[in-house]
């Protein structure tokens, strides 16, 4: 028998927990590229970050808010939209109304898959600050990530689980440590001033 797992920091704590390394496999997650076209242009002064996930400590949206703030501050012309309900999502409405430049953050639910797709289409950046929960709670690989590098959109995102696997730091996007907001907010304003950086 055989134990299938999603990425190699998976296979490396399963290994850690006890499992013989030579009954691992890592199969991982695929999206159908033919079904993900990128975006031809997008004509708009502000550039808009978008995340989607669910409204948990794991994926970090409070967090994002604040590295939002922090790289708005710097002078990043951009704007937050953001996909995705849950438990935590009062928390991050409550953050985000605290937030200095709270008009430019913009919170659109539960949406079906193809307008969450749409929207990441249409985003210059997808973002998603992915944490390790106080009780352990991880990702495994989000295929989020996934899509909206098949989609053609930069993404910044941390060094976290399976991420690293997905998104090649410097070259599909830009990755920085869990939790550090300082890190990511520059990693947002070093994308939002860059179209170049962007489309590369």
């Amino acid at each position: 028998s055989v134990v299938s797992v999603l990425s190699a920091d998976m296979a490396e704590r399963l290994a850690g927990a006890g499992c013989p390394e030579e009954k691992i496999r890592i199969h991982h997650l695929a999206v159908d590229t033919e079904a993900l076209t990128p975006a031809t242009a997008r004509a708009r002064a502000r550039v808009r970050i978008v995340s989607a996930g669910r409204f948990v400590e794991k994926k970090g949206m409070e967090l994002l808010i604040d590295a939002f703030e922090k790289a708005v501050s710097r002078g990043a012309d951009a704007e937050l939209h953001l996909f995705g309900s849950g438990p935590l999502e009062k928390q991050a409405a409550a953050r985000a109304s605290a937030c200095r430049f709270a008009d430019r953050i913009s919170f659109f639910g539960h949406k079906p898959r193809a307008e969450i797709i749409s929207a990441i289409r249409d985003a210059d950046i997808f973002a998603l600050f992915s944490i390790t929960a106080a009780d352990g709670d991880m990702e495994g690989t989000p295929t989020v990530l996934i899509e909206a590098g098949a989609l053609g959109v930069p993404c910044v995102s941390t060094l976290h689980a399976g991420i690293p696997e997905v998104t090649a730091d410097g070259e599909t996007g830009l990755l920085v440590p869990e939790r550090d907001t300082v890190a990511f907010a520059s990693a947002l304003a070093r994308l939002a001033s860059d179209p170049g950086l962007r489309s590369s």
